[in-house]
């Protein structure tokens, strides 16, 4: 991780509520550089990858 890294997000369609879903942060198998990173209610309510259920 860089101080100057940037990211960038890609959209290719319109948004759709019922779509829009995640899996907690901590579940993603990365080294987070921060231990109390701050978070939305939104992300916190994520499920963790064994509680997710695919809609695929």
């Amino acid at each position: 991780m860089e101080e100057d890294s940037q990211t960038f997000y890609f959209v290719d369609g319109v948004y759709h509520a019922a779509s829009d879903m995640g899996i907690f942060y901590r579940e993603a198998g990365i080294t987070w550089p921060v231990e109390n990173p701050i978070l939305s209610e939104r992300d916190l309510s994520f499920p963790s990858l064994q509680q997710f259920q695919s809609p695929f």
